[in-house]
């Protein structure tokens, strides 16, 4: 549907669309007609700066292509933690976590010189943004503040801060840190982090302040919701564990 809405965009031109590369299945792999394809993805591509530059030169004529106004990359994730991102992609990604964050800095890089030449050839400005990580878990893995300046925008995934893939029963999507998560025990009880917790939109925020201004974060709201069987403990299950 592309075209359809490239024909549209020429009655609202000031109604902006951006198209997002990657997602939590899509990091690694992509589908096919018959299933996922675990190629990848992003953890291959970014292993080379000749790769980085034939996805980048393809986003650029996608973009001018289908008259989009800018690009997305949903990259899940390139952090030097152990375990992070999704469990099919385990065979690439966990080998090659110590490289990971310096080819997602190339990419960045080199979608912003990219993006900026084709910007001055049209006469416009093709924006670039990412969706980023929440958790301080996920961010302590990465260095943002070296790739916040190749950005128009991040977009915080404020979701997903808790969940079934361990026993600590809290909210999906916390606004902010009541001091009660029992995930964070060991940051309420250590006292260099000042009782902070950081599985929070509040956190998230901050985090990200501290390299951009206020008008360039956005923050990600789920439209969906987390559960978990076998609740025991906490406030009417609120804080509780799970089996």
């Amino acid at each position: 549907h592309f075209n359809q809405l490239a024909k549209y965009k020429k009655q609202y031109p000031d109604v902006k669309t951006l198209i997002s590369v990657g997602g939590w299945a899509e990091t690694g792999g992509h589908f096919s007609d018959s299933g996922r394809v675990a190629d990848g993805g992003f953890y291959k591509m970014t292993q080379s700066q000749a790769s980085i530059d034939a996805f980048a030169d393809s986003a650029v004529d996608f973009l001018r292509t289908y008259s989009f106004d800018g690009l997305d990359i949903d990259y899940e994730y390139a952090t030097s933690n152990n375990g992070a991102g999704n469990p099919q992609d385990e065979w690439i990604s966990g080998p090659n976590r110590a490289t990971l964050w310096a080819g997602y800095e190339a990419l960045m890089k080199t979608l912003r010189e990219k993006l900026d030449a084709a910007s001055k050839a049209d006469g416009m400005h093709y924006m670039l943004t990412i969706a980023s990580p929440a958790s301080g878990w996920l961010l302590r893995g990465q260095e943002f503040y070296g790739v916040t300046k190749y950005l128009d925008y991040v977009n915080i995934m404020s979701y997903d801060l808790h969940g079934a893939w361990n026993n600590h029963v809290g909210p999906n999507s916390a606004l902010f840190d009541g001091g009660q998560d029992p995930e964070l025990k060991v940051i309420y009880d250590a006292a260099q982090y000042e009782n902070i917790g950081y599985l929070n939109t509040d956190w998230a925020y901050h985090y990200f302040r501290g390299s951009m201004p206020a008008g360039r974060i956005n923050i990600g709201l789920p439209y969906y919701s987390r559960g978990w069987k076998g609740v025991t403990g906490g406030t009417n299950g609120h804080w509780g564990s799970s089996i």
